[in-house]
């Protein structure tokens, strides 16, 4: 080609980059009710989101907030990878590490990850956690696992109506700061609230059906 236009000519090829996805899990301790029974989709969401990422040959690691201290797994491929986030979550094994503090370790955290966390969004230090996380320049998105209020018993339709609109607040704030928050109900798919995302966050992984 050079030879031919009597120039020198490059050619670049574009290849597929794999991306670092980091799944942060909310482990403070739920008020009874509604907000318990939601951490189960918690479990399952990131369990979802880190076998996407590993099986679209993305590195992915996990951050477990709300324990004695965090404890958290280095993003890394493979299907070995993948049982080391089962044993994080499920706290067995020794393959995690721990690291005093509130927030996501640096360390856990490479940089241009992107992070998707799944939380009632009840408790402030994960919020922080969340936005600390934005302010460092990651792509962040927060996954709400709480359908409806967080009450143990019937609550008046006045109640869950202020309940409601402070959550439509809460989304709101977040999305200002950018961190994009998405509701994640019973009767949908991980994949069909992940839709929910703004096009600037497209580059999350899609979890397979």
């Amino acid at each position: 080609m050079s030879a031919r236009r009597g120039s020198l000519h490059v050619t670049e090829r574009l290849t597929d980059r794999a991306v670092d996805v980091v799944v942060l899990i909310d482990g403070y301790p739920q008020p009874p009710g509604p907000a318990t029974e939601a951490t189960d989709r918690t479990v399952r969401g990131a369990v979802q989101v880190v076998q996407s990422a590993l099986r679209s040959g993305d590195r992915a690691g996990i951050v477990a907030l709300g324990g004695r201290r965090p404890r958290w797994l280095g993003a890394d491929i493979g299907q070995r990878q993948f049982y080391r986030v089962l044993d994080t979550v499920l706290t067995a094994g020794e393959d995690f590490e721990t690291t005093p503090g509130t927030l996501a370790p640096r360390a856990a955290v490479p940089s241009g990850a992107i992070v998707v966390a799944f939380s009632t969004m009840l408790d402030t230090e994960f919020a922080l956690a969340l936005i600390d996380l934005r302010k460092r320049g990651h792509t962040v998105v927060a996954v709400d696992v709480l359908e409806g209020a967080p009450f143990d018993q019937e609550c008046d339709r006045l109640v869950a109506r202020v309940w409601s609109l402070q959550r439509s607040f809460m989304y709101r704030d977040m999305g200002t700061i950018g961190v994009d928050v998405v509701s994640w109900r019973e009767e949908t798919t991980l994949d069909q609230a992940m839709q929910l995302i703004p096009d600037h966050r497209r580059r999350v992984r899609r979890p397979r059906s």
